[in-house]
């Protein structure tokens, strides 16, 4: 059972964390009109900008977006934090460490 739950958080994130890969190489390409690769695209956009935003907010604050947009390295950093805390908490729980 706990093994589920673990294979569920890290399909999850690594899923979103491809999702976020998968932005990032297509900002590169520009095209134009109703293909699918722009239906992809813009598909991607709306998976990957909920998770981004907050993450341009933040660093906008702190003035550190310039020419580079960073927020897809520190939102990829933090679903890897929120993963870790994630599966360690589930191992203690299993294992008696938290109850």
């Amino acid at each position: 059972m706990i093994s589920t739950l673990i294979n569920l958080v890290n399909l999850i994130t690594y899923a979103i964390e491809f999702a976020i890969l998968a932005y990032c190489l297509l900002s590169w390409i520009n095209v134009r009109g109703n293909s699918n690769y722009y239906r992809f695209r813009d598909l991607i956009s709306r998976v990957v900008n909920p998770i981004l935003n907050p993450c341009r907010r933040i660093l906008g604050k702190f003035g550190i977006m310039g020419q580079i947009d960073l927020s897809p390295v520190v939102a990829i950093i933090l679903v890897s934090v929120i993963r870790s805390i994630i599966v360690r908490g589930l191992i203690l729980i299993h294992y008696g460490g938290l109850l």
